[in-house]
Parts: structure tokens; C-alpha cells; sequence
């Protein structure tokens, strides 16, 4: 969006054409510089990422922050900092980033360059799970079937993986949790499946 600025009515037109494009063109230059960082980054060359990526993190832009968070996990590009992407990757979720909300998630609940907290794990995951990330409704899944810092619940585990599996994540788990539910617990959790799908469409 430009911005809206009031310009002298005798400015010389070039000066205001100058400032017009300058502002028009602003924006274009900023995605360009992200496409490359993260072309590069996809391609292996964190020496270029690295030229790009980390200034417009620290300008804001959530999917920056979301692969400078990766680049310091694996110490790509940048000396490896697990605490430093543990607060790129909060940035990045902060903003509402699905990706960064489920490595987020990932690392509460790992205890992972932030203190151990399962719910707060559940939190990001629930976050990301809304927005369609399939693996955070997958971890939701396993959360709740093994019992990780939570009580553990087969008709949640259920729910949680059927919703990823629509999303393409086979946790090849269903079979199984079907199996130590009532009908009326599988029936339930199968509508409420369904129900949740509808309700956010990804």
C-alpha cells in the first residue's frame, strides 16, 4: 500500500515522478529480494540466503524470519544458534505464519532453545493445525495418542490424525485408535472431523 504524502503544488513533475515510482517500486524490490534469499536457501546456497534473508527478517517479513529461524537451527548460512532461531521462528509465528507456528510448537515441545512446555507446544501446533499445517495437526495426533505432557486421549488422537490425513498426512495410526474406541466415541470423532474440515477450508 503507498503512502499517502501531500506534495508542493510547484514541485518540478520529474522530482514528483522520482518520489511516485520510488514509492510504487518499493514494495516489488523488497518480495524480489525475498524470492531470491529464498530460492537460494531451497537451492542449498546459504551464502546467497544469507545476503538477503536476514535483513528483511529484521525488517519484519514473517517468511524471513520463519527461514532465518531454519538457518540458524542447522547452521545454514549462519552460525548455529538454536536459542536465536527459537526467536526468529516466535517472530515469524507471532506474525501468524502456519510454519513458524508449528516449528514453534516443535520446539515447547522438545524443550528445543526454549523451556519444555507441552502445553504451550499444543498452543502453536492448534494455531498452525487452523491454518492448515498438516504436520502440526499430525504432532496434535501423537500428542494426544501417546500422552506427552497431557492425558492421554484416543477420540482426540483420532480427530487430530483424520483431519491430517485429509490434508495428506497418513499417520497410518487410524486403524488402530478405531479400534480402542466405542462405536459411539468413533462415530463422534469422525463428525467432529468432518465438522472442523468444514470449518477451515485449506
Amino acid at each position: 500500500m503507498l503512502a499517502v504524502f501531500q506534495y508542493p503544488k510547484d514541485a518540478p513533475v520529474k522530482t514528483f515522478l522520482a518520489v511516485f515510482f520510488s514509492l510504487l517500486f518499493s514494495s516489488s524490490i523488497l518480495a524480489a529480494d525475498l524470492a531470491t534469499g529464498v530460492n537460494a536457501y531451497d537451492n542449498g546456497d546459504y551464502d546467497t540466503a544469507a545476503q538477503h534473508i536476514p535483513e528483511l527478517a529484521k525488517q519484519g517479513d514473517a517468511t524471513a524470519q520463519l527461514y532465518l529461524g531454519n538457518m540458524y537451527e542447522y547452521g545454514q548460512g549462519v552460525a548455529e544458534n538454536i536459542e536465536t532461531a527459537a526467536q526468529w521462528y516466535t517472530a515469524s509465528a507471532e506474525q501468524g505464519n502456519p510454519s513458524g507456528q508449528s516449528y514453534l510448537g516443535d520446539m515447547y515441545l522438545s524443550g528445543t532453545g526454549v523451556p519444555q512446555d507441552t502445553q504451550v507446544a499444543i498452543k502453536w501446533y492448534t494455531l498452525a493445525a487452523e491454518q492448515g499445517d498438516s504436520m502440526a495437526q499430525l504432532n496434535l495426533g501423537s500428542i494426544y495418542q501417546n500422552g506427552d505432557g497431557v492425558e492421554p486421549d484416543a477420540a482426540k488422537a483420532y480427530l487430530w490424525y483424520s483431519i491430517a490425513e485429509a490434508n495428506g498426512e497418513d499417520s497410518g495410526e487410524l486403524e488402530d485408535l478405531a479400534s480402542s474406541l466405542s462405536a459411539e466415541q468413533l462415530t463422534a470423532a469422525k463428525q467432529q472431523a468432518t465438522d472442523w474440515l468444514a470449518k477451515h477450508p485449506h
